[in-house]
């Protein structure tokens, strides 16, 4: 091993305990925020940067807002939204769909910043995609920020690529969950709707006929259903005409 791979090992291995960590997390834990929260301070620790955040992609493909994220002044997590346009670092990750790192924003001349980066400090970036599920746009940016100037070397970069994978691995999970929970509430719903019954219109003879659920499936008034008579309820409605116009309106 050469003195190179030496160095590294301690930086390897501190990536490596918190993908396990992080991936426990994302595997127990039901709760969106509480997940991004934690992914953002484990990778802040993972990395010896004092800032991170979670930046949120809306329906409109354009505007980022800040899910979550420590270490910033009140006023950024779950407040600012952005613009990622063509001329900003986000916008091109976005585009791209690479990372995109920034060692040095006063000194970067591809991109302007917002000012809340500068406000809290903010001097190097580094931006790498949260993919979507299958067929879905970007859930996001995971964005790590460190308050002086710094290289993201090749093993950051690939640490921080997959760390965002496995983050969208969780995101997905609970899209998922909440998908099944709201179709397990509209199923519940059809079926206490069922138990009203139902309603029969007869617009020839004008009239409408109520089925409960215990004799839905005999309908005729009368008729004997588990050994008891269950007449049928008749609300009469207005007539209406059945002249040869009106049928020929009517078809």
């Amino acid at each position: 091993m050469n003195t190179a791979q030496k160095r590294d090992e301690p930086e390897l291995l501190r990536h490596e305990t918190t993908l396990v960590r992080f991936g426990e997390l994302a595997l127990k834990s039901n709760d969106l925020d509480e997940i991004l929260t934690e992914a953002c301070h484990l990778v802040g620790h993972a990395l010896g940067t004092e800032l991170a955040k979670v930046m949120e992609l809306q329906e409109n493909g354009k505007t980022l807002f800040v899910r979550a994220g420590v270490g910033w002044k009140p006023g950024v997590v779950g407040q600012v939204t952005l613009v990622a346009a063509d001329d900003t670092s986000e916008g091109h990750a976005l585009r791209t769909g690479q990372p995109m790192i920034s060692p040095d924003i006063d000194l970067e001349t591809r991109f302007r910043y917002p000012a809340f980066l500068t406000d809290n400090g903010v001097r190097a970036i580094a931006n790498v995609i949260i993919i979507g599920g299958k067929d879905r746009p970007p859930f996001g940016i995971l964005q790590i920020d460190s308050r002086k100037p710094r290289e993201f070397n090749d093993i950051d970069t690939a640490f921080l690529s997959s760390y965002a994978n496995l983050l969208a691995a969780a995101v997905d999970r609970l899209r998922v969950i909440a998908e099944v929970r709201h179709g397990e509430a509209r199923l519940r719903l059809a079926l206490e709707a069922g138990e009203l019954g139902s309603w029969d219109f007869d617009l020839v003879n004008s009239h409408t006929t109520r089925t409960d659920d215990t004799t839905r499936s005999s309908a005729i008034p009368g008729r004997q259903h588990h050994g008891t008579t269950t007449p049928s309820s008749t609300t009469s409605w207005p007539k209406i005409a059945t002249t040869s116009s009106a049928r020929s309106a009517m078809r």
